[in-house]
């Protein structure tokens, strides 16, 4: 697998406790919207010896790459929050099936839980740039408006069949100038609120692996048929 090196740019706050990082894309790098890379920082006092896997939060044919996490104190993050522009890192890949069907007639719900949406977002731009027809729908779990990342950009997605829908489980009302907003952790209720018929959706899942099991758990007692689930497991090596 090819390994690059992309110089850093810029960093800037996106949500409560959480920075979106932009790079240079090395020459001859491309990717598919929704794939990772592995990223690697010349930094010793981390754990996992300065590797994480990180979704590309960009769409493809955009001239920088862009990356996003929660600022949670390890070592490879604050040795990236301490980089400055021209500072370089490593990045092998891109890996990564958590790509959508080329076959536009394929409807899909996005379950996103917290920094999981880095991949979606590459995913609706890309979308956004060939002016899509696809049925899409987002379900966005979230503590609170607060925490929530990119989540002026996911509003503003401009796709004729495209539905955002937030939910924040620390919040205990719903903004009722907003009848997409909802409160609570993600269920099937929810979901057929929002989506006709969706035992005959795509469903894509991207969160912690304890969100992830909580989604796989609820479609298959839905009778989803598995092969038409998709799951990145960024959370488990993030």
């Amino acid at each position: 697998m090819n390994t690059h090196k992309a110089k850093f740019i810029a960093r800037k706050t996106i949500a409560a406790h959480t920075s979106l990082y932009t790079f240079s894309k090395p020459e001859g790098f491309t990717f598919k919207a929704g794939q990772f890379v592995t990223m690697k920082v010349a930094c010793d006092n981390d754990a996992r010896r300065g590797v994480r896997s990180m979704s590309i939060a960009c769409a493809p044919n955009e001239e920088m790459l862009a990356f996003a996490w929660r600022e949670t104190g390890s070592g490879f993050k604050m040795f990236c929050n301490e980089m400055e522009p021209g500072d370089t890192i490593d990045l092998i890949g891109p890996s990564g099936h958590f790509t959508l069907p080329e076959d536009e007639n394929v409807p899909i719900v996005f379950l996103i839980g917290g920094i999981g949406i880095t991949p979606v977002m590459s995913i609706l731009k890309e979308e956004e740039q060939k002016k899509s027809r696809r049925e899409i729908t987002l379900i966005y779990s979230n503590r609170t408006p607060e925490t929530t990342a990119f989540q002026e950009d996911v509003k503003k997605i401009g796709l004729p069949n495209y539905k955002y829908v937030p939910t924040y489980t620390d919040v205990k009302e719903k903004n009722l100038s907003d009848n997409t907003e909802e409160t609570g952790f993600i269920t099937w209720e929810m979901v057929e609120r929002h989506v006709q018929e969706p035992v005959k959706k795509h469903f894509y899942i991207v969160g912690t692996m304890e969100f992830i099991d909580a989604m796989r758990k609820m479609l298959n007692d839905n009778e989803v048929e598995r092969s038409n689930i998709t799951v990145d497991n960024f959370g488990k090596y993030s």
